[in-house]
């Protein structure tokens, strides 16, 4: 990447200090604006050329400018930041009228002086390659901001979505979609409550082996549109087809399901409901059974292929929250020959018979893994997360109904009323109502349960739109408007927002305290608490008072989209910004999305008001609107609760400092941490909330309060939404228990070792690697715990990857460059290099550990930590 300035001179060996409208430029006085521009922008060649637009001589400045956004939108290169914001008007008056929708801030910026001035001093032809194959960044002083080129100087190609609408794209953009990830969304809360029959079987396939039947589940396997079946292979696979059908009909699911599965007995119904469900190995046994029964043996093609579905399966079932299988992972190692049902012949294997087998195959197992498979599971247990976690469970219906029914039937009487009004619970448009689908979760705390209402798309695709595009210029940026309006407010504590924060946040109130206690922390007291069933109780005519209040010192709203690519991780996000109200960090970059939505504060109000008032749980043939609370699941119900209570904290005096102490207030969500030097403080703080937030109609938990008013029991270290804090000593540290292993699937040893780096960082972001908040030995702990996680991502990622040499190597690149982004962080190492060893030794050490569960698999990497390790220790020596 050089500089404008640097790629004029070099790359277009245009001599500056010679050159005559250089000159002419300083001389009319003008040279400032292209001064700036040739020193603050830098430039730097596309991955991919493209050929250039031919420009008619006649052109002006912008015109051209236009012309070159024209070519890139009839190329389909939308991925370029100066398409943003534009399309083309084509009718029977207007040939090729080029329109902006939304103001793209780039291309005001490049039709303004300065660059003009650049076009004329480089000329027509290279100004256009400019524009056509480079990507051009300007730093303002404090950010960046990408003003030409892809986004993020990305491929050069057209999007996934326009490869595929592409009438030119041919069989390779059909057959795509089929390629997609597969996950464990088709079969994740399929709840079945009050069924005539609590295991539809007979509804996994048909029990009719008619050739109507046949065809229909011949064309869903193999859809005409992806794949062309020779007409004597039809008969072949049909005749495979109608054994299916028959061995399906005849299966004894349920006898099976019992014997594998088995129903706890009556005594057991005490235990905690967690204890009820089946364990992930029984029900993978389970279908394991069922898939060899069900499926005739030729379907497999052989034993090895039917080993690896087998693995395969295990792997769909071990799938966290989100989680996601390559759908190449699922072809790979499978023998495409030994599938001879789905070839023509077995002598003569053309080119266009292999081509033919390789779609057939990739159909089958793509019908197999989202499918088949997803039916049987949803059709015998209700598949969850725990709630706040990612990991899968697995519950028989009818356990999972008996253990939810009890909660149901008591949540429904206290909270929900049929809405009697309503007559059309499926369609977006012609109801007066928002509907939501039920999801339930179980919570650890025995027998507790959290009720998610999942909006509903509409009826039928064009519904869906509608109702996407509404939440796309309505609800979200209705969102945004709402943390922006609580930012806004001034409140006596200090607002923290992930606990990301956590940390940081008692690092300053460390500080403070030890500043004005002569370096000594004194006594500390401390209560804990959060609000029993936030989104049930929450007060909605409270609510609207306060968001109306807060409104009252706005004029509307400006919603910008912007992407945001984050330099140290390559993360790239699109987010809303509300009236230009975000700065980009130094180390992002900044590209302007320009798609603008402005909503008054009547359009605010309007949304909000649907979405608490009228949002109604779709339940069976009825649905039902709330008689008080908040329907969580809403993407507006978490940011309500946060502004209604930031209220609370400030209308109750309890929780405000007085001039002889010192508070601490941590709240995120419904959690709430304070701590204080004033012993009466919190006792008042905790009479308080034991008796209630009568005005918010808020209530605590209060077999979860923690608190002490004592002096003896300051040593006390609670868990604060995950992350560990001593009382005593305000040290900060994040278990590896709390930290998700991240399930990374690439076949490619670099893109491992980028996203391992990734997660590093993200471990890093909590901030409790810091001298001025943790001691030694606190930081030492904090990076073995996350050492450890990160060794564990990393044995998932390489479990069918072979550990060669270029991987060591990666590896060996991948230790240098974390225990670099440690000793940068923890800069106290700097100061004394013993610390440095033992950093280095912790990670070494922690990951030595790690790999010693597994020796024949990460044999190489663990000689290699064991010879680092061991020069560790002789530098130290010597």
């Amino acid at each position: 990447m050089k500089s404008l300035y640097d790629f004029i001179q070099d790359k277009l060996e245009i001599e500056l200090e010679t050159n005559i409208t250089y000159e002419e430029n300083i001389e009319s006085g003008q040279f400032n604006g292209l001064d700036e521009i040739l020193t603050t922008c830098f430039i730097l060649q596309n991955s991919r050329k493209i050929a250039l637009p031919s420009v008619s001589g006649d052109l002006n400045h912008k015109a051209i400018i236009d012309h070159c956004i024209v070519y890139l939108l009839t190329g389909e290169f939308f991925n370029n930041v100066l398409t943003f914001g534009y399309k083309i008007a084509k009718n029977e008056d207007v040939d090729n009228s080029l329109f902006c929708h939304s103001t793209n801030v780039s291309v005001t910026l490049l039709k303004g002086t300065a660059w003009k001035m650049l076009h004329n001093l480089i000329g027509t032809n290279a100004f256009v390659d400019m524009l056509i194959n480079h990507t051009v960044i300007q730093f303002n002083g404090h950010f960046f901001t990408q003003i030409i080129g892809n986004r993020c100087n990305e491929p050069h190609l057209p999007p996934k979505w326009a490869q595929r609408s592409s009438p030119s794209s041919g069989s390779i953009a059909q057959i795509e979609p089929v390629m997609e990830p597969v996950t464990n969304k088709p079969f994740l809360h399929k709840l079945k409550l009050n069924c005539p029959f609590i295991f539809p079987y007979k509804t996994i396939l048909s029990l009719s082996s008619s050739i109507e039947k046949l065809i229909e589940l011949r064309e869903n396997i193999f859809p005409s549109y992806l794949v062309k079946i020779p007409q004597k292979l039809e008969v072949q696979i049909n005749l495979t087809l109608q054994k299916l059908l028959i061995r399906h009909k005849r299966l004894s699911y349920v006898s099976i399901l019992n014997g594998i599965c088995p129903r706890l007995k009556e005594t057991t119904s005490e235990l905690p409901h967690l204890s009820r469900q089946s364990p992930k190995e029984e029900v993978l046994k389970f279908v394991i059974v069922i898939l060899q029964k069900l499926l005739p043996q030729e379907m497999f093609g052989s034993k090895k292929n039917k080993c690896k579905i087998i693995k395969n399966l295990n792997s769909l079932l071990s799938l966290p929250l989100n989680g996601y299988l390559p759908f190449d992972s699922l072809l790979k190692k499978l023998k495409f020959k030994d599938f001879r049902w789905l070839m023509v012949s077995t002598i003569s294997f053309t080119r266009q018979n292999f081509e033919n087998l390789n779609q057939m195959v990739i159909c089958f197992v793509s019908w197999l893994f989202r499918q088949l498979l997803p039916k049987v599971i949803q059709t015998f247990f209700y598949c969850t997360e725990i709630s706040s976690t990612v990991k899968i469970v697995y519950f028989r219906h009818d356990v999972w109904n008996g253990l939810v029914s009890p909660f149901l039937t008591g949540y429904f009487k206290r909270y929900l009323v049929e809405n009697n009004v309503c007559r059309n619970h499926n369609s977006y448009t012609l109801s007066n109502f928002n509907h939501s689908r039920m999801r339930v979760i179980p919570k650890k705390s025995n027998n507790e349960f959290r009720i998610i209402a999942i909006p509903c798309g509409g009826a039928d695709d064009e519904e869906y739109m509608i109702y996407k595009e509404n939440h796309k210029n309505a609800v979200a940026p209705t969102q945004k408007i709402l943390e922006y309006l609580r930012n806004k407010r001034l409140t006596s504590f200090t607002k923290i927002y992930s606990p990301t924060q956590i940390a940081d946040r008692i690092k300053k109130f460390k500080l403070s305290l030890l500043k004005k206690f002569n370096n000594v922390l004194p006594e500390l007291y401390f209560m804990k608490f959060d609000v029993e069933s936030c989104y049930d109780s929450i007060p909605r005519i409270e609510c609207m008072r306060i968001i109306k209040r807060a409104l009252k010192s706005e004029n509307g709203f400006f919603v910008r989209s912007q992407y945001i690519s984050n330099t140290n991780t390559g993360a790239l996000k699109l987010v809303n910004v509300v009236n230009a109200s975000r700065t980009p960090k130094p180390y992002e970059l900044y590209i302007d999305n320009v798609r603008t939505v402005h909503l008054s504060n009547q359009d605010v109000i309007n949304v909000i008001e649907m979405e608490i008032f009228k949002t109604a749980l779709w339940v069976q043939d009825k649905c039902y609107l709330r008689e008080e609370g908040l329907f969580q699941g809403s993407c507006l119900s978490a940011p309500i609760v946060d502004l209604v209570y930031d209220d609370l904290l400030e209308f109750y005096d309890e929780f405000k400092s007085s001039s002889n102490q010192d508070t601490l207030i941590l709240k995120l969500a419904d959690d709430f941490l304070i701590i204080s030097t004033d012993q009466q403080q919190i006792i008042n703080v905790k009479k308080l909330a034991m008796g209630g937030f009568e005005k918010y109609n808020a209530k605590v938990n209060r077999d979860k309060i923690l608190s002490v008013c004592s002096p003896s029991d300051s040593g006390t270290v609670i868990q604060f939404c995950a992350m560990y804090i001593s009382i005593k000593n305000l040290e900060v540290w994040k278990h590896s228990s709390t930290m998700n292993i991240f399930n990374i699937h690439s076949s490619s040893s670099k893109k491992i070792f980028r996203s391992l780096i990734a997660l590093f960082n993200t471990r890093l972001s909590y901030k409790t690697i810091d001298p001025d908040l943790n001691s030694i030995t606190t930081v030492l702990m904090q990076i073995h715990h996350i050492v450890k996680n990160i060794s564990e991502s990393y044995k998932f990622a390489f479990r069918d990857l072979s550990i060669n040499d270029t991987q060591n190597n990666h590896f060996s690149s991948f230790l240098l460059r974390i225990i670099e982004m440690t000793l940068d962080v923890y800069s106290i190492t700097r100061l004394d290099p013993l610390i440095g060893y033992e950093v280095r030794f912790t990670i070494l050490n922690g990951f030595l550990k790690s790999f010693s569960s597994n020796t024949s698999k990460f044999k190489n990497n663990i000689l290699f930590l064991e010879k680092e390790i061991q020069h560790l220790q002789m530098y130290v020596v010597s």
